[in-house]
Order: structure tokens, then sequence, then C-alpha cells
């Protein structure tokens, strides 16, 4: 069994950012069972390819960010176990809606953790998980947002078959943030 190791950061703050690493690691799960729908019978293979190696991939590199930064202060985080994700989705728009509140709820969360680290005097955590929050989990925030937007626009003009072959004029991640 796994157990969290408490170094210089209070056990309150380590076990917020437990909950955080393990939302990270469910929301890849979940964001895998978008792209399945997307490469299989929504058929949005660009979109898929987009979603999946720069939303989905993502998000176990910001686990380990975060984890890496916990073993400098000798903290020791664990991956716990990822639920299984099935859902059945209707449209594209369903997809982007979940993927862009799964980033809301991976904010929340990071703003909790800020908190607990300020009533806990963990100055680190704070500045470092305040730094995340803007310098990383914030354009995965605009991006998935973004799409949702422009997605809503196509189906609104009902063409939302032709957003797989547009939805690159709505990417806006930095380009050393895009993988294919």
């Amino acid at each position: 069994m796994n157990i969290l190791q408490q170094g210089l950061t209070n056990l309150k703050t380590v076990e917020c950012i437990q909950d955080l690493v393990d939302l990270l690691f469910h929301g890849n799960a979940i964001l895998d069972n978008v792209v399945y729908a997307m490469s299989t019978y929504l058929n949005v293979p660009k979109l898929y390819n987009f979603v999946h190696y720069s939303m989905s991939h993502v998000l176990p590199q910001l686990a380990d960010d975060i984890t890496d930064h916990g073993i400098q202060n000798n903290d020791v985080f664990h991956r716990g176990a990822i639920p299984e994700e099935s859902k059945e989705f209707t449209d594209i728009i369903d997809c982007l809606q979940d993927m862009y509140n799964l980033f809301l709820d991976i904010r929340k969360q990071v703003k909790l953790c800020i908190k607990t680290a300020i009533a806990n005097d963990d100055t680190d955590f704070e500045d470092f998980l305040r730094d995340f929050n803007y310098n990383k989990l914030s354009l995965y925030i605009k991006q998935s947002k973004t799409l949702l937007e422009g997605a809503k626009q196509y189906k609104l003009d009902n063409n939302l078959a032709d957003f797989n072959d547009d939805f690159e004029d709505y990417i806006i991640l930095p380009e050393n943030s895009i993988n294919n």
C-alpha cells in the first residue's frame, strides 16, 4: 500500500495535493475516453489527434511536475487507482464540454490546494501552485474553452461536421505545447 510521505510540507497540504495528482491522472482517463469517441464513432480524426496528444497527454506531465516539486521538499505522492471511464458521447460538443469541465475541476482543486497551503504556511507549494495555475493550467483551460466555443458556433451554423477540418483555427496553445 502506498502511503503519503510528509517531508517539509504540512500533511494537510500534502493530502490536498495528492487529490490534485489523482485528479490529473483520472483526467487523463476521462480524456482518453473522449478521444476514443472522437476516433471511432464520432469520426473526427484531426480533432482526435490534437486532443489526444496536446490535451490528454499533458495531464500526466502536469502531475509529474507537481510530484517532482514535492520531491524537492521530501514529500512523496503516488499514483492511485484510476476509475474506469466509458461514457458515450452524442457529438463533439459533448466531448469538448467534458474536457472543458475537467480542466475547470482541476483549477478548483488547485485553488483548494493553494488555500490549504496558505492555511498551513506552506509558502513554497503556494508559490509553486500559483505559478502552475497561471503559467500552465490556464493555457489548457483557455484552449478547451476556445475549442468548445468554436464547435458550438459551427453547430449554430449547421456546419458541425466541418469543425474537424477547421478546428486548427481555434488552437491557441503556444506551438511548443502542441504535440503530434
